[in-house]
């Protein structure tokens, strides 16, 4: 069994279980930030008609998001 990972793929792990957790609402990985994340992309969704436009207001909120959840991570 592999012991040692790269930050860049303990990150992907934690991106992929919070989409799971948003897309599948099963809670399965029980990620906390779940929740406001989801709460975020339907607010972007709401106010932006067109995927451009999503797209354009959500980048900056996933630049964010990941760097957020990476720095909390780091300090855990």
């Amino acid at each position: 069994m592999r012991t040692e990972y790269t930050f860049d793929e303990l990150l992907a792990e934690h991106d992929v279980e919070i989409v799971h957790d948003i897309d599948l609402k099963d809670g399965k990985f029980g990620r906390p930030e779940a929740a406001g994340i989801d709460r975020l992309i339907a607010g972007i969704a709401m106010g932006n008609r067109d995927d451009e436009s999503r797209l354009e207001r959500g980048l900056p909120c996933s630049t964010t998001s990941t760097r957020t959840s990476a720095e909390g991570e780091a300090e855990s």
